[in-house]
């Protein structure tokens, strides 16, 4: 058992220990968010430690046991487990115009739901770059993501909620990071932390932070709001590119890696790195996971070159190094390929029954769409995305209930403007009535069973 009373002594750890060990910025504040809430409340101290070793222990018991009969202790059916999703995507225009608009935000989606699946089942290609001597560590993960397709009010949603601000950015540091997540300070609110995995897409204020996690265990531990649970992620880190045009900052977190990293913290995994500057084996506090090697502090590469294999420091000096290409890790996307079979467990320990997230697992309604009993899509379907907007904007609509038109009139009833609709398959239309006076306008989609209208306000 490591000696922790370097931690009980408020050392490194509580007094900023990410900022002491690296030379660069932290690219991730969610340790330090739990530090300061530690620096402000030593009292918490116990509890923190007690977590930890609990966890510790159930993942080495767990992952003994498996190496003994061979079979991983919490993967019993290899059922997905399924998590509802949505993202709140809270930028300003000009912003939202860095990602290609409202269409370009819910491609960045996509692909990014697509990188989480791959990241988290082991089907990332890159996989192929894992070192032979880490290969039998190699996680592949039952959990998996979906965008919701239901509201908390059983509307409908493709899975992002996208709302234009006139907020500038929010901080990592203020309110522990809950400001995005509080209509007060011009967040939005979170859908019901207990159904969807919450995940907030904002400009951060902090230079080089990337995005931060307030998992379930703030909220046991640290008294957090449950409501702040969730993921909040920098905009210049969303999705994955798939145009050297796009924009993405830095531009080496193109490969929605950035997501991988916080959702495996709010799955209560820890950096590989620990909490300090010092090793384990001298009183430091390390990931608490059994096969990822104790490591001093974080990797950095620079641009696209990683680091060689093997990488040593000061706590694995020797043999195979430190494992550098881990999820858990801060070297560039391109540069991370997995997680570990003992972070795995981990993480699915927070998906069996009583566990904080077992909820998230067991509503799979929110992953279908709502129903209609009219012949035409619920008012809910047709979705305008942004509203209001400076005139250019998107129109989604489902695929399968036979769109024949879309209109847009004035208030007087007049058509100012007309989309073709030719391939039913469609789902997003791009529009654009820049050219037409401030005001509000009526969007009209016709459907082979009726229409459906809905009001569009250009400012």
């Amino acid at each position: 058992m490591k000696n922790l009373k370097l931690i009980a002594l408020c050392g490194l750890f509580f007094c900023g220990s990410e900022a002491a060990m690296a030379q660069q910025a932290p690219k991730c504040a969610t340790q330090q968010i739990r530090a300061e809430v530690l620096k402000q409340r030593p009292d918490l101290i116990p509890a923190y430690l007690h977590n930890y070793n609990h966890n510790a222990a159930m993942d080495r018991a767990a992952l003994t046991k498996s190496h003994i009969t061979g079979k991983p202790q919490m993967k019993t059916t290899g059922t997905p487990l399924i998590i509802p999703v949505v993202f709140h995507v809270l930028l300003t225009q000009a912003k939202v115009n860095q990602l290609g608009g409202a269409s370009g935000a819910m491609s960045r989606m996509l692909t990014q739901i697509d990188v989480l699946n791959k990241d988290f089942g082991g089907r990332n290609s890159d996989s192929t770059n894992i070192p032979a001597a880490f290969k039998p560590f190699f996680a592949h993960s039952d959990i998996q993501f979906s965008p919701a397709h239901r509201t908390p009010t059983n509307g409908y949603t493709e899975g992002m909620n996208l709302v234009i601000t006139t907020v500038s950015n929010f901080s990592a540091d203020l309110h522990s990071g809950s400001d995005p997540k509080n209509p007060i300070a011009g967040g939005v609110a979170a859908w019901d932390p207990t159904r969807y995995l919450n995940i907030w897409v904002v400009d951060i204020a902090e230079s080089g932070i990337l995005g931060y996690s307030i998992p379930p265990s703030f909220v046991t531990l640290y008294g957090f709001d449950p409501n702040h649970t969730g993921v909040v992620l920098d905009y210049g880190a969303f999705g994955k590119r798939t145009s050297v045009t796009q924009f993405f900052s830095p531009s080496v977190n193109d490969e929605g890696r950035t997501l991988t990293h916080e959702v495996g913290h709010f799955f209560e995994l820890e950096h590989t790195f620990g909490e300090g500057p010092d090793c384990p084996a001298n009183g430091d506090i390390d990931d608490g996971i059994s096969d990822t090697p104790p490591q001093a502090q974080p990797t950095y590469n620079s641009g696209n070159n990683c680091p060689s294999f093997p990488l040593t420091d000061v706590c694995t000096p020797s043999g195979n190094g430190i494992m550098w290409m881990n999820y858990m890790d801060y070297v560039n996307d391109n540069c991370m390929f997995m997680f570990t079979k003992g972070q795995e467990l981990r993480m699915e320990n927070q998906l069996i029954p009583g566990a904080p997230s077992y909820s998230l697992t067991q509503h799979p309604e929110v992953l279908q769409w709502p129903t209609s009993v009219s012949g035409i899509p619920e008012e809910s379907a047709v979705t305008i995305l942004p509203n209001p907007s400076s005139g250019q904007f998107e129109v989604w609509v489902p695929s399968s209930q036979g769109l024949k038109a879309i209109s847009v009139l004035n208030m007087m009833g007049q058509l100012v403007y007309s989309v073709p609709v030719t391939n039913q398959t469609i789902t997003n239309y791009h529009v654009d009535i820049s050219s037409l006076s401030k005001g509000v306008y009526m969007v009209q989609c016709t459907f082979e069973g009726g229409t459906i209208s809905k009001k569009i306000l250009l400012q």
